[in-house]
């Protein structure tokens, strides 16, 4: 289609102008610029996760490996149970660096580059959670594993109680005796939280177990006489069979032995340093302790042998063994 012609004076032909089309006078909002540095850590993302699994591996173990191990603490909370004041670290359980002259800043975990990613986590937390963790007592890990989840605590290996706020007389008063109720109730609940934990090989525990106080489930009768600490040996091995059976428990159903996991659970050499006067010696020298400590481990082991037992001969009990 031919334009409009305008006829000028000498008759020449001149095409005419077309008139623009009418436009809003406010102008257009331009488009921002992306600078480079702000693609930074989505471009290492993208970098890191096509790097080979081994690459992977070896910036996960300088993130979040620590030979030396990691310290875990909680905020102090006081409380009262039975006219009994107990004080437990309970809350805000978080990593703390060693205290040194001059902090390490490489000691402290990345914990914002574990959670870049669902990927990179799924990946560096088997490295993290295999370190070896130290806890303030029993309550600051029942804390920090509650705030796990159980994808997390399977990968748990290695855990040793510091310290317990216990309080300690020779008689059984009121206070010890809600010492203990409180102490046993919290170890049942990290058992049902540390059950999950596959490769779990030492839970180390430092609680003083008083001698006058009994178990009440699973207590194992063995025939013969023997002295004092050896019967309060077997005493703490079924407070502790009784305490932490779902580990216990789910150990066997995964295949492991007795032997094995007898002495995963560690009490605390102060049951055998210490003194008691009601005890005959009143204390132990370096060869008695040992031989105290390892009565522990054995009573376990005819522990869990009874429950195997117990399983193979009734196998629709087996969840009421469990719990």
């Amino acid at each position: 289609m031919s334009s409009p012609l305008n006829t000028a004076k000498g008759g020449s032909r001149r095409p005419m102008k077309r008139k623009s089309r009418a436009t809003s006078s406010t102008p257009r909002a331009k488009k921002q610029r992306i600078e480079p540095e702000q693609l930074g850590p989505f471009l290492f993302l993208l970098m890191f996760r096509s790097l080979p699994p081994e690459i992977r591996n070896i910036v996960y173990e300088l993130a979040f490996f620590r030979p030396a191990g990691i310290d875990l603490a909680g905020r102090n909370e006081s409380y009262t149970v039975k006219s009994s004041k107990f004080l437990w670290q309970r809350k805000d359980v978080r990593h703390v660096r060693e205290q040194t002259r001059r902090g390490n800043p490489n000691d402290k975990i990345p914990v914002s580059f574990l959670k870049c990613c669902k990927r990179v986590h799924s990946e560096a937390r088997t490295i993290l959670y295999a370190n070896r963790f130290r806890v303030g007592d029993m309550e600051t890990l029942a804390v920090w594993l509650r705030d796990l989840s159980p994808g997390n605590i399977v990968y748990l290996r290695w855990i040793q109680i510091r310290t317990e706020p216990q309080p300690w007389t020779s008689r059984v008063s009121r206070r010890v005796v809600a010492q203990h109720s409180r102490y046993r109730d919290v170890c049942r609940k990290v058992a049902k939280m540390i059950a999950v934990a596959r490769s779990l090989e030492s839970l180390q525990t430092v609680f003083h177990y008083h001698h006058k106080i009994k178990s009440q489930r699973s207590s194992l009768q063995r025939r013969g006489p023997v002295s004092g600490w050896i019967d309060l040996a077997r005493k703490v091995a079924d407070l502790v069979y009784d305490d932490f059976r779902p580990i216990f428990s789910q150990g066997l159903s995964r295949g492991r032995s007795p032997e094995q996991l007898c002495r995963i659970l560690g009490v605390g050499q102060n049951n055998w340093w210490g003194r008691r006067r009601s005890l005959t010696p009143s204390q132990l020298n370096a060869t008695d302790a040992e031989h105290a400590e390892n009565e522990v481990a054995e009573h376990l082991r005819l522990l869990l042998e009874r429950n195997l037992q117990h399983r193979h001969r009734f196998p629709h009990k087996r969840q009421e063994l469990d719990s």
